[in-house]
């Protein structure tokens, strides 16, 4: 396991001052870091750029966060795209999340250890390899301060047969319990209903799942929540990535309780949900409707 390295923390604005990364800032007077949809409804722009490869997006205190996986940093950045490094690890992060007291909790991959850095700087705060249920990935944290993570089951990079994964749960006391069981590489998680439903993105799954969140903070009453193609059970990626109909991966979910879902096999996002509006319900549908004819066209 490698060595924390506190001294290269940087504490966010609660602790200490901010450190801003020059050369990461959105040219807002170029065309080049925006495109248009051929239905011109809806535009993309790069605001930041340079990074390895950016998972765990999160929205606090008037700034994107997320986690530069490879590149072993947390980042946050401002909607007019001013970088700053908030803290830079030696091992693979995956995703964040905050405890009540607004600590913040990182999930190191390979590691398999959940770290805190708080005042005192960074710190183990559960070890996730006791579990055995694998490579843990992405997390979300309650208002309790319950942090959900989930594992992906088995090493897809290197080459490992597959198994499923799990939703691990770190309660407060820094205790971990397995959640929940049997889920086809759980990605990004997201709450609905104040708290009460978590919905996952089983990516292999091809669906998203969720489950009522108890009082105690167990998980009980899964269903699946949207569906997008059949389950697989492969971890041959060249043979079973070209038939995903949507695999869903990073999610979130929005105001009015619908959740924004992206396909990072397909290079897409959407917006799925009970509480669509009619036009909006037309356009999802659309969308995986057209998904779905591209697929048996390669076919």
């Amino acid at each position: 396991m490698a060595e924390l390295q506190p001294a290269k923390a940087v504490l966010p604005k609660k602790y200490s001052r901010h450190t801003h990364s020059p050369g990461h800032r959105l040219d807002r007077h170029s065309g080049k870091n925006q495109t248009e949809s051929k239905e011109g409804k809806a535009r993309m722009q790069t605001f930041t750029a340079g990074w390895k490869f950016l998972e765990g997006l999160r929205w606090r205190d008037g700034r994107f966060w997320a986690v530069d996986c490879f590149g072993g940093k947390v980042i946050a950045v401002t909607p007019q795209g001013n970088a700053e490094t908030i803290l830079a690890h030696d091992t693979t992060v995956s995703s964040i999340g905050w405890l009540p007291e607004g600590e913040l909790v990182i999930v190191a991959m390979h590691d398999s250890q959940l770290l805190k850095l708080d005042a005192s700087g960074l710190q183990h705060f559960a070890d996730l390899s006791s579990a055995q249920r694998g490579i843990p990935n992405d997390m979300v944290t309650d208002a309790f301060g319950r942090s959900y993570i989930g594992t992906m089951g088995f090493d897809v990079q290197g080459g490992a047969p597959f198994a499923p994964g799990a939703i691990l749960r770190v309660d407060p006391d820094g205790s971990v319990h397995i959640a929940a069981d049997d889920l086809l590489f759980p990605n990004g998680m997201t709450f609905l209903d104040d708290g009460q439903t978590l919905v996952v993105a089983e990516t292999f799954g091809q669906r998203l799942t969720s489950f009522r969140v108890e009082s105690d903070g167990g998980l009980t009453d899964r269903s699946i929540w949207a569906s997008f193609g059949p389950p697989i059970r492969d971890s041959d990626l060249p043979d079973f990535v070209p038939a995903m109909v949507f695999g869903p991966d990073g999610i979130t979910a929005n105001a009015e309780g619908n959740v924004w879902v992206c396909d990072p096999f397909g290079r897409k996002a959407t917006v799925l949900g009970l509480r669509l509006n009619q036009s909006q319900k037309a356009t999802a549908a659309a969308r995986l409707t057209a998904e779905r004819k591209f697929r048996a066209s390669l076919s």
